[in-house]
C-alpha cells in the first residue's frame, strides 16, 4: 500500500514539475505549444490550437515546412456565446507576431483573445477568414496589409475597443457584420471598388463621426449603419440603387442626408428614428418607398414627387393602459413596389452569427 502511494506521488509530482516547467518557457521565452496538420492544397502547415502568454511569435516553420494558415477546428453552429474549447486558440496573449509566407487567417483564427491588443498582418496574406477577430475586447490596433483582398464575415466583430483602421485598397469585398459593435472606431474610409457595403457591417459602431463610401457602392445593406448615433452628414455617391431595410435606423446625431437620383429603392424603417433629420429631398428615381422609413422624426418635412410631407405628432394606443406620443409620416408617402423592393428575408443574418450579437457587452 506504502509502494503504491509514493508511486501515486512520485507521478503527480513529476506532472506538476512538467507543468511549471512549461509555463516558466511560455513565461521566459515567449514559448509557443501549438497543433498543426500538413494542408496539402496551400502546401504547408496549419495551425489550429496553440497555447501562448504575453508577445506571441508564431513560428514561420513546422518540420521543414512554412506555416502558411491559422484557423480554430471549433464549429460552433449555435454560438452560445464567447468561449474557448480545448481546441481553440489561448486567449492570454496581448501582442502576435505573424511570419510573412503565412496566406490565411482563417476561421475564428484569434477569436475571443480577451487580451490581445495589437496585431500585424503580413503582406503574404490574402485572405481573413469569418471571425477570426471577433470579441477580442482589447484589440486597438490592427495592420492590414496591401495584399488583402476580403475581410470576411464578422471578422472584427464586437472589438469595442478598436478605435481606427486603415482598409487598403486592395479590399474588393467587406462581408456582413464585418465590424458591428466596434462601439470606439471613429472613422473609416472604403476602398474605391467595394459594391456593396453589406447586412449590419457598421452597425452599432457608435463613436463613428465619418465614413467616406465610395462611387462603385450600389447597395447599403440592411441595417448597414443602424445605431450610429454620432454619424452627423454622411454624402451618398451617384451608382447607389438600393438603401435597404434599416440601414439608418436609430442615427439620431444625423442632421443632413442627399438621397442621389441613382436611387430606386428605400426599404422598410430606412432613416427611422433619425431625430436629428429637417429636411428631406427624395428623388422622383425612388418607386419603392417602404414602411415607416421617416417615423419617430419630429419636425421632418420630405418632399417627393413634387408633394411636401410634414411629420405630426399622434397619440397612439400601446394598450395596457399605455398612451405614447409618436411622429409619423402621413402613410401615402410609403409605397411599396414588390418587384423592385430589396425584401428583408433575402438579407437575413446567419442564425449563429445572430446568436452571437447580445454577447458585444
Amino acid at each position: 500500500m506504502k509502494r503504491k502511494t509514493r508511486l501515486i506521488l512520485a507521478i503527480t509530482g513529476a506532472a506538476i514539475l512538467a507543468a511549471i516547467l512549461v509555463l516558466t518557457a511560455l513565461i521566459c521565452f515567449g514559448g509557443l505549444g501549438y497543433q498543426y496538420h500538413y494542408d496539402a492544397e496551400l502546401d504547408g502547415m496549419a495551425i489550429t490550437s496553440f497555447i501562448g502568454i504575453g508577445n506571441v511569435r508564431i513560428p514561420k516553420t513546422i518540420r521543414g515546412k512554412p506555416v502558411v494558415k491559422i484557423y480554430s477546428l471549433e464549429d460552433s453552429s449555435d454560438c452560445s456565446g464567447p468561449h474557448i474549447d480545448p481546441d481553440a486558440f489561448s486567449d492570454y496573449v496581448t501582442a502576435i507576431t505573424i511570419p510573412d509566407g503565412v496566406r490565411e487567417i482563417g476561421y475564428r483564427a484569434f477569436a475571443t483573445c480577451k487580451y490581445l491588443q495589437e496585431i500585424t498582418i503580413p503582406d503574404s496574406v490574402t485572405v481573413i477568414g469569418e471571425y477570426a477577430f471577433g470579441w477580442c475586447k482589447n484589440l486597438t490596433s490592427v495592420t492590414i496589409p496591401d495584399s488583402l483582398t476580403v475581410i470576411s464575415e464578422g471578422t472584427f466583430i464586437c472589438n469595442r475597443k478598436l478605435k481606427n483602421i486603415k482598409i487598403p485598397d486592395s479590399v474588393k469585398e467587406i462581408g456582413d457584420l464585418a465590424f458591428y459593435g466596434c462601439s470606439a472606431l471613429k472613422s473609416i474610409v472604403l476602398p474605391d471598388g467595394i459594391t456593396e457595403i453589406g447586412t449590419w457591417t457598421f452597425n452599432q459602431c457608435e463613436s463613428l463621426k465619418s465614413i467616406t463610401i465610395p462611387n462603385s457602392v450600389t447597395v447599403i445593406g440592411h441595417g448597414a449603419f443602424e445605431g450610429c448615433t454620432r454619424l452627423a452628414s454622411l454624402l451618398l455617391p451617384d451608382g447607389i440603387t438600393v438603401i435597404d431595410d434599416h440601414a439608418f435606423s436609430g442615427c439620431t446625431g444625423l442632421k443632413t442626408i442627399a438621397i442621389p437620383d441613382s436611387v430606386t429603392t428605400i426599404g422598410h424603417y430606412a432613416f427611422y428614428s433619425c431625430e436629428g433629420l429637417t429636411n428631406v429631398i427624395i428623388p422622383d428615381s425612388v418607386t419603392s418607398i417602404g414602411d415607416k422609413v421617416f417615423d419617430y422624426i419630429p419636425n421632418l418635412t420630405v418632399t417627393y414627387m413634387g408633394k411636401t410631407y410634414v411629420s405630426r405628432e399622434i397619440t397612439e394606443d400601446w394598450g395596457m393602459d399605455v398612451l405614447a406620443t409618436v411622429w409619423r409620416m402621413p402613410d401615402d408617402l410609403y409605397i411599396v413596389n414588390q418587384v423592385e423592393s430589396k425584401q428583408t428575408e433575402s438579407r437575413q443574418i446567419h442564425h449563429s452569427a445572430a446568436a452571437c450579437l447580445s454577447f458585444c457587452a
